[in-house]
């Protein structure tokens, strides 16, 4: 067994998962593969607090399922989500589309918004994800646990 097979996920290590993610309808949302995983630091908040809890403790090579509710997974809808945002605060290499997920600064604080609209001076954007409100079904597969960097545990 190799020392990375060996170590099990705790908090500051490294790992990388695939996983596919399902909706109530069966419908494919999202998801990462062996070729292109989710790489995250265990214990900072990185993903949904209830999915660090169920890959607490898991090694290389194991796989599992589980449900997420709305709240355990990126929250409920939220009502007053919707804001408009003058195209010409964009920097010039950003061209904008339906979906696209942007950075926002308002009063020193940086959150995501999401792209719902594309007008000829403003883009509708919304405070909240694409996918709040919904249960979903994770399947994932745990790729690779190692102890993070100095660099890695300093950057978060």
């Amino acid at each position: 067994m190799t020392r990375e097979a060996a170590l099990c996920v705790e908090d500051d290590r490294v790992v990388a998962l695939c996983y596919t993610l399902t909706g109530e309808d069966g419908a494919t949302l999202g998801g990462a593969t062996h070729e292109e995983p989710l790489v995250y630091l265990h214990g900072r908040d990185a993903i949904p607090r209830a999915l660090e809890d169920a890959i607490d403790g898991r090694g290389v090579s194991e796989r599992f399922e589980m449900e997420l509710s709305p709240e355990e997974f990126v929250g409920p809808r939220l009502a007053d989500a919707a804001r408009a945002v003058p195209l010409d605060s964009l920097p010039d290499e950003v061209e904008p589309r339906v979906g696209m997920e942007l950075a926002v600064d308002e009063d020193g604080e940086t959150f995501p918004v999401w792209v719902t609209e594309v007008g000829a001076s403003h883009l509708k954007v919304s405070l909240e994800h694409p996918w709040a409100g919904r249960s979903v079904k994770l399947v994932a597969e745990i790729l690779l646990v190692r102890p993070a960097t100095p660099e890695e545990l300093k950057s978060g």
